[in-house]
């Protein structure tokens, strides 16, 4: 006689996690602050453009200017995309995240003094962390597939 329901027990234990509502809420929380923050750059580089001009900064006011748009407009696609819950969510989260950590640690290596650099180190340690919980352990690829596919992996 064989007993069926041990092996029940073994193939719900191996089954794959349901979508998360909860992941997908708290993934675009800690994203939003990012996109803020891009718009933020870009405004205030608009608005201060004379003053940072005086001040003969290099490589200017252009630059904050584009990289707040650059990273007002990426963050506010990946959030777009998680809402909307779109089937390549998750992959491009990650991309817009590691590119936005690899801008910034060349924007504070090649750009920044090396006073800065060392000054914000543990800054830019941290927020890289949080960047790559965020793009790897909040956004997950099974949050994002058809209601039905997420049993087939």
């Amino acid at each position: 006689m064989v007993n069926s329901q041990p092996q029940e027990f073994v193939e719900e234990e191996n089954a794959p996690a349901a979508p998360s509502p909860f992941r997908r809420i708290l993934a675009i929380l800690c994203l939003a602050p990012y996109a803020m923050l891009g718009w933020l750059r870009f405004s205030q580089g608009l608005t201060y453009r004379n003053y940072l001009s005086g001040l003969e900064l290099w490589p200017g006011p252009l630059y904050i200017i584009l990289s707040g748009l650059a990273i007002g407009l990426g963050f506010s696609l990946v959030l777009l995309i998680l809402i909307y819950r779109a089937h390549f969510a998750a992959p491009f989260a990650r991309m817009i995240c590691m590119l936005f950590l690899g801008w910034l640690w060349i924007d504070h290596i090649w750009l920044g003094t090396r006073e800065a650099f060392h000054y914000q180190l543990v800054v830019n340690t941290l927020i890289s962390a949080a960047t790559a919980i965020i793009a790897f352990v909040f956004v997950r690829d099974r949050d994002y597939q058809k209601e039905g596919n997420h049993d087939q992996q």
